[in-house]
């Protein structure tokens, strides 16, 4: 080595220069491939915009900019149910009058800064492009939170070195790279991705707060839970570490021997700069939170009636009589959100640490574990509606807490069995490959046509013009390109009465074709008799 040393310095310098850096050349290749995984198929929809709540994203976003920009047919976009907004940018009395200013969205189911991004970016391009349409705003947006959920991997890698060691957040790195409910929340533009990236970049302020103390770390902190709020109103768990980061810093004090009254003047400065930093970062991102508070928790009030009670609107019909209690929870992301053998190692990673902490405390795992069990045990028992986007925000962190237990077993089989630890290591090569596989398996759903454009595609191509057409698809987006035939959409959430029976069964007596790409409402119907007896 010595000879080679003098030989070749430039290959000795690059080599040593490879090797101090290897784990972040590592990290770096598995945010490529975890990217390239969430920018698969980014148009998946045809610009048919099949969710919802993205497709009111973009329509605001787009309203929002014809208002601002004060361009031909900005009218068009004035909600009846509001008072007018003030074409062009407003000004300073205007932007604090929330029934004028163009900047108050009216909506706050989600937070206002996911439509001024979109807006913000399209004053950016409208100079270089003839016309940006929703379609665009579709792509800004998904690659947005591609790259967002790419920084989360980033982010458990950092977590998990700083924590445990670097194997163990490697291996969380790589599984959350392939997590399946992680690539599909990303082609979609929600605020989901942008949470969990920010609260994973807590917890890192958190540690900070605790290991340094600086007033910079106690800001930093409170910035980034402000931006987190920012973007999803409903994000109270992220408070309940927070809350234990102080109350460790108190015990301290108490610990040197300091009087509790001492400890708590002492840590009023810095916790009262961090939260006015978080309500600072907060109103600037979402001002009419504040200048429009009644709409804001009018808005979450409602959203959060919907997701106590199934069944309330169509949409949730299909969690009525759901478990609520975890069960369904445990099934769905194990089974769906993340595949079977990570689904495994998640949960019982999160088992394994609430044992752990229970029986040594231990505080790095008790801030994970406070945000972790305030959403999984305080706040999701309390929904009857089980979208699995409520949970999965902390589903990388248990991935994270999984791979920590896996490590730990494999060094302490290294220690005892040479046999033991080929057997831990050839599980988790198994893991790894088993989560690879789905995801790639999942991702192919991106290289095909929507199944609604996939069905309009084919009775364009083999039924007659004028037929008559019933659509199953109630509170779904329906089929585009079916102006040759006669469509009538079957309604089948509506109240069930003997006139709907009739009205029904008449439909389908006259029709040539019924047409449905989701079992949404039979497969939620069927399981109601007493709600819906006839259907």
């Amino acid at each position: 080595m010595g000879h080679m040393t003098t030989t070749f310095p430039l290959i000795d310098r690059v080599s040593g220069w490879l090797l101090a850096r290897r784990w972040l050349i590592l990290i770096l290749l598995v945010a490529a491939v975890a990217l390239g995984l969430r920018l698969q198929g980014l148009d998946w929809d045809g610009g048919r915009f099949y969710h919802p709540d993205e497709r009111s994203i973009y329509m605001r976003a787009d309203c929002m900019y014809l208002t601002l920009a004060d361009v031909p047919g900005a009218e068009s976009c004035q909600n009846d149910d509001f008072p007018r907004d003030t074409p062009g940018f407003p000004s300073l009395s205007t932007f604090f009058d929330k029934d004028a200013s163009p900047l108050n969205p009216h909506w706050f189911p989600l937070g206002t800064i996911i439509i001024y991004m979109l807006v913000a970016i399209r004053f950016a391009l409208e100079p270089f492009m003839d016309q940006v349409r929703l379609q665009d705003l579709a792509t800004i947006g998904r690659t947005l939170a591609a790259l967002a959920d790419t920084g989360s991997v980033v982010m458990i890698f950092f977590l998990g070195r700083r924590l445990y060691s670097p194997a163990v957040g490697l291996l969380a790195a790589v599984l959350t790279a392939f997590t399946v409910i992680n690539i599909q929340v990303t082609h979609f533009y929600r605020p989901e991705s942008f949470v969990v990236l920010l609260a994973l970049a807590a917890f890192w302020w958190m540690l900070n707060v605790l290991q340094r103390g600086r007033l910079r770390d106690h800001v930093g902190l409170g910035l980034v839970i402000g931006a987190t709020f920012a973007f999803r109103g409903s994000s109270l768990p992220m408070l309940a570490p927070v809350g234990l980061t102080y109350l460790a810093l108190f015990w301290r004090y108490v610990q040197l021997g300091k009087p509790a009254r001492s400890g708590i003047r002492e840590l009023a400065r810095p916790a009262l700069i961090a939260f006015f930093s978080s309500i600072a970062v907060f109103l600037l991102l979402q001002p009419y939170a504040l200048l429009d508070y009644q709409k804001y928790v009018g808005d979450l009030a409602w959203e959060a009636g919907i997701a106590r009670t199934a069944g309330l609107v169509p949409y949730t019909v299909q969690y009525v009589g759901t478990p609520r209690y975890g069960v369904y929870e445990l099934q769905q992301t194990a089974l769906w959100a993340l595949g079977l053998p990570l689904g495994i190692l998640a949960w019982g990673g999160l088992v394994a640490t609430v044992v752990a902490a229970l029986r040594r405390p231990a505080l790095r795992d008790w801030l994970l574990l406070a945000w972790v069990l305030t959403l999984l045990v305080g706040i999701v028992p309390l929904f009857e509606v089980k979208f699995l986007r409520y949970v999965m925000p902390v589903l990388p962190v248990m991935v994270l807490l999984g791979s920590r237990w896996l490590v730990e077993l494999y060094r302490e089989c290294k220690r005892r069995s040479i046999v033991l630890q080929r057997l831990v290591g050839l599980l988790t090569i198994s893991l790894v490959l088993a989560t690879v596989f789905y995801a790639l398996a999942f991702v192919g759903i991106y290289s095909r046509a929507h199944p609604g454009i996939q069905a309009s595609a084919w009775m364009n191509e083999h039924a007659e013009p004028g037929a008559i057409v019933l659509t199953d698809n109630h509170w779904d987006e329906g089929f585009a390109g079916l102006h040759r035939f006669s469509v009538t959409q079957l309604p089948m959430y509506e109240s069930d009465t003997l006139i709907k029976a009739s009205r029904v069964s008449n439909q389908l007596a006259a029709a040539d074709y019924v047409m449905s790409y989701s079992n949404r409402p039979w497969g939620s119907i069927a399981r109601l008799p007493e709600r819906y007896p006839y259907s």
